[in-house]
């Protein structure tokens, strides 16, 4: 396996590990089931919106690297 490959391919694990951070946010989730909807919650929030956001563009950079890997021509 090519090196371009593999950075594109640890590219999306990265992605997956930050929006599932991001999903998963414990300090987050814990406020919420507190039953806390201050502004600290809201500052949690956007972190983990941040994460997420971070993590979908790795995944989307990742996979369209491994795309145009395979579609480049065989070098002459």
């Amino acid at each position: 396996m090519s090196e371009t490959i593999q950075q594109a391919n640890s590219l999306v694990k990265l992605g997956i590990i930050f929006a599932l951070f991001g999903i998963v946010c414990p300090f987050f989730w814990m406020r919420i089931f507190a039953g806390d909807y201050g502004s600290e919650t809201m500052v949690y929030g956007f972190h983990s919106m941040v994460f997420l956001i971070l993590g979908l563009i790795c995944i989307a950079k990742g996979w369209n690297d491994l795309k145009n890997t395979h579609e480049a021509p065989p070098h002459a």
